[in-house]
């Protein structure tokens, strides 16, 4: 099994498992307690929004005063960045519109997208100014993002850099990314500075939808993935040490099935080939192969295909929602550049599960 997902493998394995469950009795049954059937507005596919805009809030003329007025309000105070947040970027009036929309990401849809934007108005400074006060009112926490602390990331090709793209962070490549969830934050939030001259386009797909078919279908798959040695995290760069022999779907304490996985640390490459003799991690066994596979490809059938634009400021529930990303191309006048937030709102949040609750705790 490799990084980026095949179909035809993937239904050899299906064949090949229909054989191993006949033998074995069967699918079986979920695990303990688990839900059946997950309900509620999370449950979405693709197909049903790809032609709403309801998930959109543009910006009126009054909010956009009110965003300008708090940007020289917040200058004005001469602040480090990191003191940027809803006293020191004021927005009276839209900060409880934003707060509305807060709601959804924790129990509506699990995402939105805030338009009416434009970066290039704006000074870089500026734009990471508007970024921290307008997400402040999302979700005013922020998660670490590396062992350095850095609290926002940069998402875009690093053309200079000696390391060949495919072997790269996904951050600083222009390669796709299949369907995964970021390893530790609630929200997930991006703004888009600058999109490709093609491709480059957001995917998302609700981990609920996923759940219900495969629980409907293949209940064994999910076995697979909530057992708490079934796969086995490598400690990639960037990653956390204690990233390995942890489940990668959990049942938190309030019922709400949380899947949470990077395709990247489970899977070879390259320059990482999964073998027996491999010191750096296991090999995978074919039903934890075909269990990662059949999550990236249910997602597919349920997915909703995001194209961010310049300005556009994207809020995912990295909980309840997985993303992706299409390969993309720059030219010299268009270049994809995202800046990334890893947020959390105390008071909103789902309850961690203890499976993901050292990492949590060491992000945020």
């Amino acid at each position: 099994i490799g990084y980026v997902p095949n179909l035809e493998l993937h239904q050899a394995r299906l064949q090949s498992s229909r054989k191993r469950l006949q033998a074995c009795g069967g699918v079986g049954t979920l695990p303990k307690g688990w839900p059946q059937v997950l309900q509620g507005p999370l449950v979405w596919s693709g197909s049903e929004l790809q032609t709403s805009n309801e998930w959109a809030y543009d910006f009126s003329e009054m909010d956009m005063k009110e965003i300008f007025s708090a940007l020289e309000y917040c200058k004005g105070l001469k602040l480090d960045l990191s003191q940027v947040g809803k006293t020191t970027f004021p927005l009276p009036r839209l900060g409880q519109t934003l707060q509305d929309l807060s709601l959804k990401l924790h129990s509506g849809r699990g995402f939105f997208v805030l338009k009416g934007l434009d970066p290039t108005s704006f000074t870089r400074e500026e734009n990471v100014i508007l970024y921290l006060g307008i997400s402040s009112y999302i979700a005013e926490q922020r998660g670490r993002q590396s062992h350095d602390g850095n609290l926002i990331s940069h998402v875009t090709d690093a053309v200079l850099s000696k390391t060949p793209r495919p072997d790269r962070p996904s951050l600083y490549s222009n390669v796709g990314q299949p369907y995964h969830n970021d390893i530790a934050p609630d929200i997930l939030a991006l703004y888009c500075l600058n999109s490709a001259i093609s491709g480059g386009k957001s995917c998302i797909a609700s981990s609920w939808t996923v759940y219900n078919e495969l629980a409907a279908t293949r209940p064994d798959i999910l076995r697979t993935l909530s057992e708490n040695t079934a796969l086995k995290q490598r400690n990639s760069s960037g990653g956390y040490t204690f990233l390995k022999n942890h489940a990668l779907l959990h049942n938190n304490s309030e019922g709400r099935p949380i899947l949470n996985f990077a395709r990247r640390t489970l899977t070879s490459n390259d320059n990482f080939p999964r073998t027996k003799d491999s010191p750096s991690f296991e090999p995978l066994t074919e039903s934890q192969a075909e269990a990662l596979d059949a999550i990236h490809f249910t997602a597919v059938n349920h997915g909703l295909e995001l194209n961010l634009l310049p300005g556009d400021m994207c809020f995912i529930n990295n909980f309840a929602l997985m993303h992706g990303r299409s390969a993309f191309e720059d030219s010299d006048e268009s270049k994809r550049y995202l800046l990334r937030l890893w947020l959390r709102d105390p008071e909103k949040a789902w309850a961690i599960p203890e499976g993901l609750r050292k990492v949590h705790d060491l992000v945020f």
